[in-house]
């Protein structure tokens, strides 16, 4: 039966349609000549071979379409890719964080031993230091008792001075024959012991000799003392400048323990912040498992609803 050239058209989309799902429908010059619904994308009721009448099988199902499934493919790679950067990113951030944490342990030895060998120098000088204050004090001491032992020197000397004068006296009126007084108890305590009897003035003169002698020795051992007082002074001056030094010393040590504590403060809180940043990294780590997790459950949930689509295209 020969059919009408509109009947004819339609019915050679609609086998194209129904035959090759997904097929790439071509335009025709006879599509124009088709009703505006057939024109709309509805699907006509096939012609039944040999009858020339529409079949009653109903509507044919519109193809399938595969973009969404490409773009849901494009969708799950572009997670994947997501993912993978960011476990990278969190893998770089995690080494970065075990090198800070490394490096600031190291600091902190170093800082340690540092300490340590400041306690070690500190406790060496200050037992230099106290035993320069212990020489120090002694050399105090002796200063003192040579000061004393110089001021009885220079009394001697000026009695026996005294003394040698009054004898000089004596000695001139002895010329008259004059008689000499007697010596007074402190006197004849520090006058050396008389010579052998004799005439006055030989006498005189013999004491007078063991008397200048005595002064020339008492003199000797007076500028002996003076000369071991300056030495002592020196001593004692070049101590008590190393004394100064050492409270100088002793300064910079209190003000290098004081920055050794700063030090150790900026320590602490750079672990803080490296324990802190530790957190913040198994947090992430926590979110990344997660997402991981969810990522695995929608590629399962995808593959059994392509099984199922496939299991009802079959």
């Amino acid at each position: 039966v020969a059919l009408p050239l509109p009947l004819f058209c339609m019915e050679m989309r609609v086998e194209s349609a129904a035959g090759a799902p997904g097929a790439v429908r071509r335009s025709s010059s006879s599509d124009n000549m088709l009703p505006p619904a057939s024109r709309g994308g509805h699907a006509m009721r096939p012609v039944q071979p040999g009858t020339g009448s529409l079949s009653s099988r109903g509507p044919v199902p519109p193809p399938m379409r595969k973009g969404s499934s490409f773009r849901d493919g494009a969708q799950k790679v572009t997670l994947s890719e997501s993912i993978r950067n960011n476990g990278k990113v969190v893998e770089e951030f995690q080494a970065q964080i075990e090198r800070k944490g490394r490096e600031l342990q190291d600091a902190l030895d170093q800082l340690s031993k540092k300490d340590h060998d400041h306690q070690a120098v500190t406790a060496e000088m200050n037992d230099k230091l106290n035993a320069k204050g212990k020489e120090a004090d002694e050399l105090r001491e002796k200063e003192r008792a040579s000061e004393m032992t110089i001021r009885g020197l220079e009394e001697e000397i000026r009695l026996l001075r005294k003394q040698h004068n009054e004898i000089d006296k004596a000695w001139r009126r002895s010329e008259d024959k004059a008689p000499l007084r007697e010596p007074t108890p402190k006197e004849g305590a520090n006058r050396p012991p008389p010579a052998a009897e004799g005439p006055p003035s030989d006498r005189l003169a013999s004491e007078l000799k063991a008397l200048k002698k005595h002064l020339a020795g008492t003199e000797a051992e007076l500028a002996e003392a003076r000369g071991r007082l300056e030495k002592e002074r020196t001593e004692a001056d070049k101590q008590r400048r190393l004394a100064e030094g050492g409270a100088a010393a002793r300064e910079q040590v209190g003000a290098l323990t004081g920055k050794l504590k700063e030090c150790e403060g900026k320590l602490k809180e750079a672990l803080g912040r490296v324990q802190k940043v530790e957190e913040e990294r198994k947090a992430m780590s926590g979110q990344l498992a997660e997402a991981r997790q969810e990522v695995e459950s929608m590629k399962a949930r995808e593959a059994g609803r392509e099984e199922e689509e496939r299991r009802r295209k079959e």
